[in-house]
């Protein structure tokens, strides 16, 4: 059984992601959509894509702010959050204001260097939840202080581990790096079971494609208790995958926080066949 701290850097050069890791062959590829400043970005949310994962690299005191507006007849409710390259919420938004559902993360200091993940998603969609039934368009603007490096030429590095079949790990998350990056290697029409538990904190799970960032699937209270459990679900692709280990309220985690707070938790990744 694995006991460890973060230990593995994934690493994407022009927009392919390797592991570093002596000796061993190389892993297939990950691929996270890559922001430049100042440029907008169109990609849309559905039913089968409730969240899509973006990158970009900083460094500590650049000043980033991201938009995401619904385009033409959408009516997403937009939900935004800024993760550091271990795992820490920088900033999240719902609304920009009163009379709009757009997100905005404005005038975000960035805490170290390194690489930063934006997820897109929609309010009820950032726990698990939707009611989006067909596509829904958005745009995603990203200005920055500094030109930061783009994903589809420079190096983007998040530190996590990775996942072995059958091999439970245990881990901590903590109010400084609430969700902790998962990696692990799969096949199109591998059947899986992926679980998280803790005594700590009510669970929540994310799986997104290695392949184009998109969120596959995401579970808060699958399991017993307020665990979480994928069961039963089909690989759509042959790649590697991405895996946020996170709880329940995740996004508004502060030092501060009262209700929130450090805890252990084991996540299991099984293939059924």
């Amino acid at each position: 059984m694995h006991v460890l701290r973060r230990w593995l850097f994934v690493v994407v050069v022009g927009a392919l992601a390797l592991p570093v890791m002596a000796q061993e062959p190389a892993e297939p590829q990950l691929v996270i959509p890559g922001l430049r400043a100042n440029t907008i970005v169109e990609s849309d949310l559905s039913e089968e894509v409730s969240a899509r994962l973006f990158s970009f690299n900083g460094k500590e005191g650049d000043t980033v702010t991201l938009t995401m507006t619904a385009v033409n007849e959408s009516v997403l409710d937009s939900f935004l959050v800024l993760l550091g390259p271990a795992g820490q919420v920088v900033a999240f938004n719902d609304d920009i204001r009163f009379s709009t559902l757009n997100a905005q993360i404005a005038d975000a200091v960035l805490p170290v260097d390194g690489s930063y993940l934006v997820l897109a998603t929609t309010f009820s969609g950032r726990q698990g939840t939707s009611s989006i039934t067909e596509p829904q368009g958005f745009t995603l603007t990203f200005e920055s202080s500094a030109e930061p490096a783009a994903a589809d030429d420079t190096e983007i590095s998040l530190l996590g581990s990775n996942l072995t079949f059958g091999v439970p790990f245990n881990g901590t998350i903590t109010l400084q790096e609430p969700v902790y990056y998962f990696f692990f290697n799969g096949e199109a029409g591998d059947v899986i079971d992926l679980t998280l538990t803790s005594e700590d904190f009510d669970t929540l799970i994310y799986l997104f494609s290695g392949s184009t960032g998109e969120r596959i699937a995401v579970d808060d209270d699958g399991g017993e208790f307020f665990n979480s459990a994928l069961l039963d679900f089909e690989l759509p692709e042959t790649g590697r995958y991405i895996v946020f280990a996170t709880q329940y309220g995740y996004e508004s985690i502060s030092p501060e926080s009262d209700e929130l707070g450090d805890g252990r938790f084991t996540i299991l990744v099984t293939k059924k066949r």
